[in-house]
């Protein structure tokens, strides 16, 4: 008697905690997981980083991307997983943007630029080529910042200081004449 309801309190715990990780898995999007296992998988190539789950990415394909950068209220950015620069700068803009209020950082990959988008960036912005990363702020069909990194090694205390600064100062430039619209809960760490 006691053998089997040992067995049946067992069997009810492994289906609970079965149920418990299927329900915390679906409340972060494909997008959101996809970015955390692209970026941490090459952690022992390229500058570790540590994404949270909850990141607010969304991935744009080139189409996407014009349209955002035409009609949207937006941030986006556009790197890679192997770059270290991106690598250096990721984790301050998503605890930064996730600390103001702001819902997604919509994310290109560089590998998939094409001649449309490359167009599109440096007619807006006066530049040459895409740099890798580029994290762009941009309502009303203009580019109201274009920022860019050219560091490879980590990121130092005051470099992330300076940096969330940075793009607080930007988030608020964004959100100015609209009305504040979050879904998301800043995190307790901001």
């Amino acid at each position: 008697m006691k053998k089997k309801l040992i067995v049946v309190i067992v069997i009810i715990l492994i289906l609970i905690t079965g149920l418990l990780l299927i329900i915390n898995n679906n409340k972060y999007t494909k997008d959101e997981l996809k970015f955390k296992r692209e970026f941490e998988k090459l952690n022992s190539k390229y500058l570790k980083v540590n994404i949270p789950k909850d990141n607010n990415i969304e991935y744009v394909n080139s189409k996407e991307l014009v349209n955002i950068l035409k009609n949207k209220k937006a941030i986006i950015l556009i790197g890679s997983s192997k770059s270290n620069k991106t690598r250096h700068i990721v984790e301050v803009l998503i605890h930064t943007v996730k600390c103001n209020c702001e819902d997604k950082i919509y994310y290109y990959d560089i590998k998939n630029s094409n001649k449309e988008i490359t167009n599109l960036l440096n007619k807006k912005n006066n530049k040459d080529k895409i740099e890798n990363p580029s994290v762009i702020f941009t309502k009303d069909d203009n580019i109201e910042s274009l920022e860019t990194n050219n560091d490879t090694k980590k990121i130092t205390e005051s470099e992330v200081k300076a940096l969330t600064k940075k793009y607080k100062k930007l988030i608020k430039e964004l959100e100015k004449e609209d009305a504040p619209t979050c879904s998301i809960k800043p995190s307790d760490a901001c």
